[in-house]
């Protein structure tokens, strides 16, 4: 069954291209956002979105911009967007 539905890369593409030049770039954020590419992971469990979920809020951590995730303005929901 062929569908008009944008797939998955098609979507994520569009969620990159929007957030960098809608919210990032003029809120004065410079450089480059995202990676070229992105990596699925199914999440089959509990134990799976958890550790897929602290992998992300680690990210800021890893890359030597705070000591704990916690300490990152951007870790978790924010309101005004939710």
């Amino acid at each position: 069954m062929e569908s008009n539905e944008p797939d998955l890369v098609t979507l994520l593409a569009r969620l990159k291209r929007y957030s960098t030049t809608q919210i990032a770039w003029k809120n004065g954020v410079e450089g480059r956002l995202w990676q070229r590419e992105f990596y699925d992971h199914a999440c089959r469990n509990r134990e799976d979105v958890e550790y897929q979920c602290r992998y992300v809020l680690e990210n800021p951590v890893r890359k030597g911009l705070v000591k704990a995730w916690s300490e990152y303005p951007w870790a978790g929901i924010m309101d005004e967007w939710a």
